[in-house]
């Protein structure tokens, strides 16, 4: 054997070691198992470092909580592209690139709650299938310049959490038709206003536990209120300096304005799932169609072939009898 392969085996042996070495911790700290039909891995308090590496490339739930990641790159996270839930709660992040979490088209669930990230990426608000996003408990966050950047918000969200992150304003959201639950909790602001809230035309739930706001005009207090309960926003009641009666209800008709321009979008956003619906529909019926046609087409030539066939039989049958008599 030469020189040249002895060194190429014993290398190969040396990197099959280490990374046969790497696996094996990063297996030790993970539960890969099945949640709801999903293919799991449960990392949580795994003493982890870096999102491990040797999990099953199409796992859909991973959860790297409370562990020591202090950066994540896109070739790390990229690895699980079909992961649909991510839990990465109580880590050590700070600072995540623009295109950390862009090749995860299927996230559905994205946790980043108890961390120290100051600006997440504006990619975060252009995932297509993203519903729910936790910001909760980053206390030097910049949502307001990271939203402004994002906008307009592409990601259909359902639920997004910014409590407890010492914010004095809330973001100006744009437009955000299916924001069905908005938690603000833990914060105080020092201006609240409609507007911060005119473009989230079907919210059902406004989480403002623990929670504070100053207003620019007293009367805001009751016509931001007053505005949640037209609409059956549940809420918690926020104490006014001065009584409702010495308020008229006011809306600017900028707020009134965004609030109906939610309502279009996402009635155009309907009638353009409806079309898919009906397209797709259509595509199958025309298809099972063709599948009947076919089929119908096949029948008749095969009974055509049986009807010769057995008229064929008949004549000779005929003819044998007609030899027999002469």
């Amino acid at each position: 054997m030469s020189i040249y392969k002895v060194t190429a085996f014993v290398c190969f042996v040396i990197l099959f070691k280490l990374t046969h070495e790497k696996c094996a911790d990063d297996d030790k700290g993970c539960v890969q198992t099945k949640t709801h039909g999903m293919i799991s891995a449960d990392c949580y308090n795994g003493n982890f470092r870096k999102i491990p590496q040797c999990l099953r490339s199409d796992v859909e739930i991973l959860d790297v909580s409370f562990n020591r990641i202090r950066k994540i790159t896109k070739d790390e996270i990229g690895k699980y592209k079909r992961v649909k839930i991510l839990y990465l709660s109580d880590n050590l992040l700070t600072n995540l690139d623009d295109s950390t979490f862009e090749d995860l088209g299927d996230l559905i669930t994205l946790d980043l709650s108890l961390n120290a990230i100051v600006q997440p990426p504006p990619t975060l608000f252009r995932l297509p299938s993203l519903k729910r996003l936790y910001l909760s408990q980053n206390q030097n966050i910049n949502i307001i310049d990271m939203i402004e950047q994002a906008k307009p918000i592409s990601s259909p969200l359902e639920l997004l959490d910014v409590s407890f992150d010492e914010l004095k304003t809330l973001p100006d959201l744009g437009l955000l038709p299916y924001l069905l639950l908005y938690n603000i909790s833990g914060n105080h602001l020092l201006n609240l206003k409609v507007s911060d809230i005119a473009g989230v035309c079907n919210l059902k739930v406004l989480a403002n536990a623990n929670f504070s706001a100053s207003f620019q005009n007293p009367c805001d207090c009751w016509n931001f209120q007053q505005w949640l309960r037209n609409r059956d926003v549940a809420f918690t009641q926020i104490p006014c300096q001065i009584t409702q009666e010495s308020c008229p209800y006011n809306i600017s008709q900028e707020d009134l304005k965004t609030f109906n321009d939610c309502k279009s979008r996402q009635e155009v956003d309907r009638k353009a799932t409806l079309f898919v619906i009906g397209i797709s529909a259509a595509a199958v019926i025309a298809v099972l169609a063709l599948v009947i046609i076919g089929y119908i087409i096949y029948r008749r030539k095969r009974n055509r072939k049986f009807l010769r066939k057995k008229q064929s039989n008949i004549l000779l049958d005929e003819k044998k009898e007609t030899a027999g008599f002469l």
